[in-house]
């Protein structure tokens, strides 16, 4: 969500980038780090619009922001939610981004560029059918895992009234 580990990530696809091999597994990494990237922004947007409940007044005007930014690739509009709760928002970002890279990875989709936000970069992408759609399936396990996690997990009063 824009922290030390996305940074990581995208240092390491930048620098396999420059090593010449663009063509090959670089371009590879860089199309799985560009759908993982966008999940938390999008999957969150997404659910402040269509799963109200879950989240609060401050949240559900924060999420067309938030799936815009993360639309651009820009997933520090995701931080917010996961201050909130993170018990129950990172993980289930963490393994909706993870399947969407892991299919991505395993696919062999190829991306033209090492720069911009997922969408925009559909064009450069060597299977963007494709893509797209492991894109989406990882939006999907996010939402569902988050509210999977949200409804079956403990509340919030009940995790403070434990602490």
């Amino acid at each position: 969500m824009g922290g030390p580990v996305n940074k990581a990530a995208y240092m390491f696809c930048i620098g396999v980038g420059t090593s010449g091999d663009f063509a090959g597994d670089a371009s590879i990494f860089y199309a799985a780090f560009t759908a993982a990237k966008c999940i938390p922004g999008m999957s969150l947007g997404i659910m402040s619009v269509l799963f109200k409940r879950y989240f609060d007044k401050e949240d559900r005007l924060a999420g067309p922001s938030t799936a815009i930014l993360g639309f651009c690739g820009i997933t520090e509009g995701a931080i917010p939610y996961a201050v909130k709760d993170p018990m129950r928002i990172i993980p289930a970002h963490m393994i909706g981004g993870g399947v969407a890279a892991g299919l991505i990875l395993s696919s062999k989709i190829t991306i033209g560029t090492v720069a911009g936000g997922a969408v925009f970069m559909l064009p450069v992408i060597g299977d963007p059918t494709a893509w797209l759609l492991y894109f989406l399936v990882g939006i999907a396990v996010s939402i569902a895992l988050t509210i999977a996690l949200k409804a079956f997990g403990p509340s919030k009063k009940a995790v403070v009234e434990t602490a």
